[in-house]
């Protein structure tokens, strides 16, 4: 048996235990998640290992005094973070937390803006240029989606809080386009979900037949 038909003969086996979870929650169905979840943990550090730690080890090698200090503080501030019961190291800790969430929402921000909100009035203002009912159609579906995240709201005679009616109406305008939005995004998660399941079917009646016919 080649390695190839093992490992065919391993993903059916695997693909029975993930089913099994159909009858209740089996030691079959925990084995096959214990299995990917270290796979894909090893898979993790693998990567890490050899497109991260090593590059920073072979800079350090012969490197100048600068670079090897530069090398050196991502791997304290990841210590750091790994002797969380240690007192010492606590506003080390702390220092860390706040720059990692500091840089992923630097990042967050940017990608968005640079490549979600940018492209989107681009591609609004381009598509007006090329034909007016559909560019305009398009600059009202992204105004009232953005008019629905907006809180400002005027005080009224009977001093009660209230959003202007073009601002509700927009508001609620964008609520439903959100809605035909998710119910799209979820309609084709649903038929890719459905995909893989028959493909899983057929690849497992597929190793049944081979087995009945060997």
């Amino acid at each position: 048996m080649s390695l190839e038909q093992i490992g065919l003969w391993v993903g059916f086996i695997l693909t029975l235990f993930v089913y099994s979870y159909v009858i209740g929650d089996s030691i079959f169905y925990r084995l096959a998640v214990y299995i990917f979840a270290g796979l894909t943990a090893g898979l993790v550090a693998i990567i890490t290992w050899d497109s991260v730690i090593m590059p920073w080890l072979s800079r350090v090698n012969g490197g100048e005094p600068l670079v090897l200090v530069i090398v050196m503080i991502p791997i304290v501030l990841a210590v750091s973070l790994m002797l969380r019961p240690v007192p010492l190291v606590s506003g080390l800790r702390k220092v860390t937390l706040a720059f990692i969430i500091g840089v992923g929402a630097a990042v967050a921000l940017v990608g968005q803006v640079s490549g979600t909100l940018i492209p989107i009035v681009i591609a609004t203002g381009t598509q007006v240029n090329r034909n007016l009912i559909t560019g305009l159609f398009g600059v009202l579906v992204v105004v009232s989606v953005l008019l629905t995240f907006q809180h400002i709201a005027n005080r009224s005679n009977d001093q009660m809080v209230r959003p202007s009616p073009v601002v509700r109406g927009m508001g609620w305008l964008g609520s439903l386009f959100i809605a035909l939005t998710m119910g799209t995004l979820y309609g084709a998660a649903l038929v890719t979900a459905l995909t893989i399941f028959t493909q899983r079917v057929g690849f497992m009646l597929e190793q049944i037949r081979t087995l009945i016919g060997s």
